[in-house]
């Protein structure tokens, strides 16, 4: 399966060796990156052609005017062109050809601005002696480049239809946090384990492909803390990936990324005109709520600085590796939170969410591909337990699980050594999950280790067929060692 399926309209049928030569969709030179479909011999044709299919992308020649491009579109007289731009839509994106850029330029103004028009194409360029191969690679170069960027796709670089996929599985980083973890300061453990995890993965052949963190990456939330985190997961992928790549690395926020400073501000304020400046404490039924999202803006900012990403909702489902099979649902466990909160309702998702992008969004997939649930909070944080009954928390996020069919639950937040699980949601239904103990925090728990988790994921025609769940202890002496690992039995490619 391509990344991206393109629609080139265009009436002169000579074109089309040159155009599977430029994107690589020939037998032999088969990219993976573009499917070409053609509608050259009439209107009614390309109408028939667009609404069978879905095209990421249209290349849309501005001369359509052979015999089968002529004539009327529903009792309709104007050009073919204005035809097919009304037919695409404003949204999708669309690209323009012609040989004569000089003659048309003056009239394309006002389709510019009203449709998605990303780039232009001088084919006379191509045609130009000893031109050929090199305006080809550059206008190949562009467009995947340009519609990488419109889709927010990521790549991995030599990943096949077949291969396997492995990621890196982190979580509870707390930067910031000044303690000292066995004896050594933090901030030379984190040094300690920039330098050994890439040189025990590369020593040992294992090629990374994802990285993912689940959470407390911060420990207070502070602008400050994101700084060194930023600056230690940057170097971390620079030396997996012999440079940063930000499409690789996928986050989800924990209750240590919430600033409980500044949600303190809802229930305190200062008395203006005292001196030296004092605050007081609002009585409850004064309190604000004016601060409650704002706790999450430094985490908002460390994403869309490490990531290029910006989300209202920090809960979303992120289409970076749809084309490989694979979507993250990355949970905001931390929506609902309140500094007045119990830790026994720490963790929650507003009905809101669930409805809007949840359930709604999970509606529009066309087919089913393997989704990975990336969340702070444990199952049994948010309402699951199999030995009595399950609460209204564990009830919704259980209704909108079982429609991903097979899914896997990645999560940090408890410190333990926790191998690949499994919770039944229905007969035909299945959630695996899976804990990483923390990498440079202090344990909650004494005696349970630091480490870091390998999950691989097997796959054959872009389905995921097989889960293998490795866990790596950091041992007393700051050493890796490989520790346990759980391959899933069922054959998952079913969903």
């Amino acid at each position: 399966m391509a990344k991206y399926n393109i629609l080139i309209v265009d009436d002169e049928i000579s074109r089309i060796p040159l155009y599977k030569n430029i994107f690589g969709t020939n037998d032999e030179n088969d990219s993976g990156a573009f499917k070409l479909v053609f509608a050259t011999e009439s209107l009614e044709d390309f109408v028939e052609i667009n609404s069978n299919d879905y095209f990421h992308c249209y290349i849309v020649d501005l001369s359509l005017d052979t015999p089968g491009w002529k004539g009327k579109l529903e009792g309709k007289d104007s050009r073919a062109f204005d035809h097919v731009l009304n037919e695409i839509g404003t949204t999708k994106p669309v690209i323009l050809l012609s040989s004569y850029w000089e003659e048309v330029i003056n009239w394309l103004n006002p389709y510019i601005q009203q449709y998605n028009i990303i780039s232009l194409i001088d084919w006379k360029m191509i045609k130009e002696k000893n031109n050929e191969f090199c305006q080809g690679k550059i206008i190949f170069n562009n467009v995947y480049t340009l519609l990488n960027k419109y889709y927010r796709k990521g790549d991995l670089p030599n990943i096949r239809d077949n291969d396997p996929i492995q990621i890196l599985f982190l979580s509870d980083l707390q930067f910031g946090e000044k303690s000292k973890v066995n004896s050594i300061n933090k901030s030379t453990l984190s040094d300690l384990m920039l330098r050994e995890i890439p040189n025990y993965l590369s020593n040992r052949g294992i090629q990374i492909d994802l990285v993912v963190v689940t959470g407390d990456i911060a420990e207070s939330g502070l602008p400050s803390e994101y700084e060194k985190a930023t600056e230690w997961l940057k170097k971390l992928c620079v030396k997996l990936w012999s440079k940063f790549d930000p499409d690789r690395l996928l986050l989800v926020n924990g209750n240590h990324d919430y600033n409980l400073s500044i949600n303190a501000l809802n229930h305190f304020r200062f008395k203006y005109g005292s001196t030296p400046l004092e605050m007081e404490q609002l009585k409850d039924e004064d309190c604000l709520d004016d601060y409650t999202t704002m706790a999450f803006y430094p985490y908002k900012k460390f994403l869309d600085d490490i990531t290029n990403e910006t989300h209202d909702n920090l809960t979303y489902y992120n289409d970076k590796f749809y084309h490989l099979g694979l979507r993250f649902l990355h949970l905001n466990v931390m929506e609902s939170y309140n500094a007045k909160q119990s830790n026994t309702t720490l963790f929650d998702i507003s009905d809101k969410t669930f409805e809007d992008i949840i359930d709604k969004e999970q509606a529009n997939y066309e087919g089913n591909p393997f989704t990975i649930i990336l969340s702070h909070a444990a199952p049994f944080e948010l309402g699951y337990n199999n030995h009595t009954m399950e609460d209204n928390r564990w009830t919704q996020y259980a209704t909108a699980f079982k429609r991903f069919k097979k899914a896997l639950f990645l999560h940090g937040h408890i410190h333990v050594e926790d191998i690949l699980n499994r919770i039944k949601l229905d007969p035909n239904a299945l959630l695996y999950t899976s804990c990483t103990p923390t990498l440079l925090s202090d344990p909650e728990q004494t005696g349970i280790t630091r480490g870091f988790k390998l999950v691989t994921l097997k796959r054959e025609n872009k389905k995921v067929t097989e889960i293998t769940d490795r866990l790596f202890r950091i041992n007393a002496q700051h050493a890796i060692e490989e520790a346990i690992s759980h391959t899933s039995k069922e054959i998952v490619s079913e969903y």
